[in-house]
């Protein structure tokens, strides 16, 4: 009967541990979502503004995605078409809202093909529309393993002909 009853209290501890651990990481799993919704919402309003502005001064009938650029200034980027039906691609900056249809400019896909036929030992990590220099470009962020560590490098497409502008090349990283 004491063994029975020995197990009987184990198990209860085992149960009652078990559900103080859980409850601790619904706890921690709460703060911690807390915390990251507290530290998006002013990118999450940024956003929201930078669309709403789009709706107010482009012919933007519907948003399919969204990004955001960080160069010398920093631009919301938001894809989606116009009232005619025709995908665009617009540039909200602080100082500047600029529209590119999508038709009239080189793709993200021609340009993701470009930069792997002719750089085939990168990791491409992303491609985004951007503003360099004042001209409106593809900016392809990769990097490269080297000798010495990884390289990270920007390289600049021009967004009407996919032309290559330039390469800015980081330090190696061990």
């Amino acid at each position: 009967m004491t063994r029975d009853y020995e197990r009987t209290l184990k198990n209860k501890r085992i149960i009652k541990y078990s559900l103080l651990i859980f409850l601790l990481l619904i706890i921690i799993f709460i703060v911690l979502r807390w915390y990251y919704l507290t530290i998006q919402n002013p990118l999450r309003i940024e956003v929201k503004e930078a669309v709403a502005r789009a709706y107010d001064e482009t012919s933007l009938k519907e948003v399919t995605d969204t990004e955001t650029f960080i160069g010398d200034e920093s631009y919301t980027i938001i894809y989606g078409k116009d009232k005619e039906d025709q995908e665009i691609i617009i540039w909200i900056g602080e100082t500047e809202v600029h529209t590119e249809l999508a038709s009239e400019g080189v793709s993200k896909e021609a340009v993701e093909r470009l930069i792997l036929n002719t750089k085939t030992d990168i990791e491409l990590l992303r491609i985004t529309p951007a503003k360099w220099t004042d001209e409106w470009v593809w900016e392809v962020f990769y990097k490269r393993d080297e000798e010495k560590g990884t390289r990270h490098y920007y390289d600049f497409y021009r967004f009407a002909d996919g032309e290559w502008l330039e390469t800015y090349t980081m330090s190696i990283m061990r």
